[in-house]
């Protein structure tokens, strides 16, 4: 290999080094805050798989706090949008995927007490708070869960769960339909 060659692969491979073991480095973070109306029961989430951080904040707030991170390479939009009372956070993957690190990066704060309908192809989630009916379906999921809901249905392929539900929660409150499930299941309370 002639040396030009040579250096030029040498700056080719230590750019891909580079991006894939620290593509933090290349970040692009979008916030949006949303205030509700009055009528909004429901946060739902659609879209393609992705890493989310949830967690209530007081009751009676009226804002929801959404901050998405994406790689370099890996381009994708979050649409938030009312259909009456369901309050929709869309997200889409865009334009051309490079890298095997392009799931999108959510963080959502939410006021405690409304429903949460998830619906997301892959899904790993750190799920934290207060809420009405919580509904979550993904072909493969990683969940972890501190808190109490009214309702909590998860239906899917395969899931890891860590579930620690708060005392008064009954065991009637949860139904878990995925074919395989490697589970940690608690009501000793949050």
């Amino acid at each position: 290999m002639e040396p030009k060659t040579k250096r030029l692969f040498a700056y080719a491979s230590a750019a891909i080094i580079v991006l894939s073991t620290a593509p933090n480095l290349l970040q692009a973070e979008q916030h949006q805050n949303v205030t509700l109306s009055g009528n909004v029961q429901t946060i739902k989430l659609r879209g393609a798989g992705t890493a989310l951080q949830l967690h209530t904040t007081q009751p009676g707030t009226n804002q929801i706090n959404v901050t998405a991170e994406d790689n370099i390479g890996c381009s994708f939009a979050t649409r938030v949008s009312q259909e009456g009372d369901v309050l929709l956070i869309e997200v889409v993957k865009e334009g051309f995927r490079f890298g095997p690190w392009c799931d999108p990066d959510l963080a959502i704060a939410m006021p405690a007490g409304l429903g949460l309908d998830i619906g997301l192809e892959n899904l790993a989630a750190n799920i934290q708070g207060a809420f009405g009916d919580i509904t979550i379906r993904s072909e493969n999921s990683v969940i972890q869960f501190d808190g109490r809901a009214d309702h909590f249905a998860m239906t899917g392929r395969k899931a890891a769960l860590d579930l620690n539900f708060a005392a008064e929660m009954s065991r009637d409150d949860v139904q878990i339909n995925v074919d395989v499930v490697l589970s940690d299941i608690d009501f000793s309370g949050a």
